[in-house]
């Protein structure tokens, strides 16, 4: 999954228009669809306003799904889905949130 695309999943889940996302972080409506769609790169300035408004960590943008069937990558996964719910623990958010 492209950077841009998971952009717009966060944007989505923290229920935010693309013209009120690019009014908070000052940027152009178009910014943020070309930033979406893949067509423009972000900035890192963009990546850690970005981050912020939508209450996100920085490192998570980036965390990319991994196919992996065999033992050693799974173990790996199951690592990653561990941490992210003791995270999710620690900010306050539940399983049904």
């Amino acid at each position: 999954m492209e950077l841009g695309h998971r952009l717009k999943l966060f944007r989505v889940a923290a229920d935010l228009k693309q013209l009120e996302l690019a009014e908070r972080l000052g940027v152009s409506k178009n910014y943020v669809y070309m930033v979406e769609s893949g067509r423009r790169e972000p900035s890192l300035e963009y990546l850690k306003a970005f981050s912020k408004e939508v209450d996100v960590p920085l490192s998570l943008l980036f965390l990319e799904p991994v196919k992996r069937k065999d033992a050693k990558g799974r173990k790996v996964i199951e690592k990653v889905i561990t941490l992210l719910a003791e995270y999710a623990k620690v900010v306050g958010v539940s399983e049904s949130a």
